[in-house]
């Protein structure tokens, strides 16, 4: 993961989901799956599915997945997104469904600046970098950011709107 500094929030925030989409009715969880995660390889993202959980108790079947995705922009940036899935109330097809959003830009991601100058010094060179050679870019980037989150989020409602019954 990346140190600190490192990581500017677009949306959402470490501890906290920045977007979220609620629907309830009748819905294909299958069907949700294989029309959404087209859309990261489309925007050439690698795509992780992790952390998947089922519970059952009384008002129903729970789940959570968590979707983490990135994208390497060049040797410097990284965009990442993280989608929560909730599915709760789930009887039968009916379900309610809770999709959380986070998006975020990485820089030295490889950890250049530490590596080739040691911690201090290195991390140093990284802020002074950051904050007079590519501050422009680094706006640039967080704007592209939050346009691809946001393309996310508008392709998930899209395709929950004409799921959910």
């Amino acid at each position: 993961m990346a140190g600190p500094g490192k990581t500017e929030y677009v949306v959402g925030l470490p501890s906290t989901y920045g977007s979220e989409i609620r629907k309830k009715g009748i819905l294909d969880p299958k069907r949700f799956h294989k029309e959404v995660i087209p859309w990261f390889f489309e925007n050439k993202y690698i795509f992780n599915e992790t952390n998947i959980t089922n519970k059952d108790t009384t008002a129903g079947k729970e789940q959570k997945i968590i979707w983490n995705a990135f994208r390497k922009v060049d040797d410097y940036f990284k965009f990442n997104i993280e989608v929560e899935i909730l599915l709760f109330r789930w009887r039968g097809e009916k379900a309610e469904l809770n999709l959380r959003f986070k998006g975020w830009l990485e820089k030295d991601y490889m950890d250049k600046f530490r590596r080739r100058f040691g911690p201090k010094f290195g991390e140093f060179l990284r802020k002074i970098y950051e904050m007079y050679i590519v501050n422009e870019k680094i706006d640039k980037m967080k704007g592209k950011v939050w346009v691809e989150t946001n393309g996310l989020i508008d392709e998930c409602k899209k395709i929950t709107s004409s799921l959910l019954r």
